[in-house]
């Protein structure tokens, strides 16, 4: 049962990605969520997409700069899990890699990640609301540090 529901999810995916369902990478999306205002009308923004992690998501770590200047980050967050009204840090030993990466001035960055993976190993595969938590560097003489938010839902498909 579980071999047939994956392979629908699979079968929905592809056809997701061939008729052009996903829109989330092109020009005139932008982040709602996790958004601060660095300066007047400059802002960085950081949202999961899509919204919603299920077994068979692919999930993306969308970063948008709508700077003047780059950003750097490293590979490392933190997940944070919504339990009965406040956010829990949840637990993990991945080994993050020393690598600095960036978002240059006026682009966005998205990278894939296997959200549900995560939270089934290390919070159970919980149901609910978590958010994830990055580090960002503005490229200013100050270096000022802020943290990107973006939260998500985890929705669990039950039998």
């Amino acid at each position: 049962m579980k071999k047939t529901i994956f392979i629908i999810g699979l079968i929905l995916l592809i056809i997701t990605f061939i008729t052009g369902c996903f829109k989330f990478n092109e020009a005139e999306f932008i982040c709602d969520c996790g958004k601060i205002e660095i300066e007047k009308k400059e802002y960085i923004a950081m949202c999961v997409v899509p919204e919603e992690v299920t077994i068979n998501s692919m999930n993306y770590l969308r970063i948008e700069n709508h700077t003047k200047r780059n950003i750097n980050y490293g590979s490392d967050f933190v997940i944070e899990y919504f339990n009965e009204n406040y956010w829990e840090a949840i637990d993990f030993d991945l080994n993050f890699d020393a690598m600095y990466y960036g978002t240059y001035a006026g682009e966005t960055t998205v990278k894939l990640m296997n959200l549900y993976s995560l939270i089934e190993k290390y919070n159970n595969g919980y149901e609910g609301k978590y958010r994830i938590i990055k580090n960002v560097d503005i490229n200013t003489t100050q270096g000022k540090n802020h943290n990107l938010i973006a939260e998500f839902y985890l929705i669990v498909f039950h039998q």
